[in-house]
């Protein structure tokens, strides 16, 4: 099996954010999805930075929670480079709050919504195929986690 490689970089000063939950996360997905791509990069930032790349980007001369910019070309290496993906870490905070889960479960949320903008996906145009792909995916691996948490924890628990 090949080796995915997964970089994130935390740029975000006022978050202090463990990036081996988002690495096996990110992983899993790939390999759900049957990726054959090497490499990925993630940037977890703030939202002056997200407003300027949005802007330069994207034409939005505002912030947003996700970007995802697509590669799909060999590295000096020969390995594959999926592209980037980059999150608004307050934004990210924002939205957890409101869906009333934690942070993690956010980040995990946008790096679905910007690795299937990476694999190609496009919820601009599909008809919802992307959003439904996106809530697939988010689930299982949400659901798969939570079942191995229990088997961890010896069953699980009532009440």
């Amino acid at each position: 099996m090949r080796r995915f490689e997964i970089s994130i970089v935390n740029d975000c000063k006022a978050s202090r954010i463990d990036k081996n939950p988002f690495k096996r996360f990110l992983r899993e997905l790939g390999g759900r999805m049957g990726i054959e791509a090497d490499q990925v990069s993630v940037l977890f930032t703030d939202d002056p930075h997200m407003k300027k790349l949005n802007a330069k980007y994207r034409g939005r001369n505002m912030t947003t929670d996700v970007l995802s910019f697509p590669a799909g070309e060999k590295n000096l290496e020969g390995l594959t480079n999926m592209g980037d993906i980059v999150i608004s870490i307050p934004a990210a905070v924002s939205q957890a709050k409101m869906a009333g889960w934690p942070l993690e479960m956010e980040i995990k949320k946008l790096l679905t919504h910007g690795f299937l903008h990476l694999a190609g996906y496009d919820h601009e145009t599909d008809r919802g195929e992307m959003r439904r792909m996106e809530e697939k995916y988010f689930n299982e691996l949400i659901a798969m986690k939570s079942s191995r948490s229990r088997k961890r924890k010896g069953g699980c628990r009532t009440g």
